[in-house]
């Protein structure tokens, strides 16, 4: 298990925590009817508050542990998530806060709760989004298409196999929404122009030979997702269109 699908089911849980907690919340407060077993309602908020902060902190700890492994090449969707993170930490303290030592502001409970499931809702959507672009075998509306790369060599196979047009239709697909083809500047992820003859490689650090840019593919360092599902052809194709960049 990669540690990218551990933070997945990690958020999976905590985004049942935040939603468990703002019914049980709306169910206390928000209702002007009698209410049903009040005192299970205030437990079961209890209980589901407490699961949330786990996981919550679980998650802070997985998502410090990326940042401090990627320096400065983070995405920008990376730091995005980041601050909205920060914010639902901020908000969950000073709900907490309030709780336990300041009870005369137990009035702002409510928008407070609401705040926190909010934000974790979108993060949570935002994270879901760039997994499954990640899985999808089509780019999504937005992202670059193949006639905004630079052309491609002439149809022919190399000593690997590769054939680097293929490889161009491959990267408008999977790696064109993250990386510019045209330029070394960073863009959700570094640029890849003259990738090659680089000397080393902007996540991993390591050398920049093919070997060790195929294993960034399929056993990727710090916040890029895995293409281990691509075939060997496709590796092939995809490494010769990167040594025409």
């Amino acid at each position: 298990m990669t540690v990218y699908l551990l933070k997945s089911i990690i958020a999976l849980f905590f985004l049942a925590g935040a939603f468990s907690a703002a019914v049980s919340m709306l169910a206390l407060m928000g209702r002007t009817e009698k209410k049903a077993n009040p005192e299970r309602w205030r437990r079961f908020h209890r209980l589901a508050g407490y699961l949330f902060a786990v996981f919550l902190l679980a998650l802070s700890a997985m998502g410090i542990s990326i940042f401090v492994r990627a320096g400065d090449s983070l995405p920008l969707r990376a730091v995005i998530h980041a601050f909205i993170g920060l914010f639902i930490l901020a908000v969950f303290f000073l709900k907490w806060l309030i709780a336990r030592f300041y009870r005369q502001f137990l009035r702002m409970m409510p928008a407070l709760g609401l705040t926190v499931f909010v934000l974790a809702l979108v993060m949570f959507s935002m994270a879901g989004y760039f997994f499954l672009r990640a899985a999808a075998s089509a780019p999504l509306p937005g992202e670059v298409s193949s006639a905004a790369l630079p052309p491609p060599l002439p149809t022919r196979a190399p000593a690997d196999g590769g054939i680097a047009d293929r490889g161009a239709l491959l990267y408008a697909k999977l790696c064109a929404s993250c990386h510019y083809a045209d330029r070394a500047e960073g863009k959700q992820g570094p640029g890849l122009k003259g990738l090659f003859s680089r000397s080393s490689l902007p996540y991993s650090g390591k050398p920049a030979t093919e070997e060790n840019i195929r294993r960034q593919l399929v056993h990727p360092a710090r916040s890029m997702p895995s293409f281990s599902r691509l075939s060997a052809q496709e590796l092939a194709d995809l490494m010769a269109y990167l040594k025409t960049l």
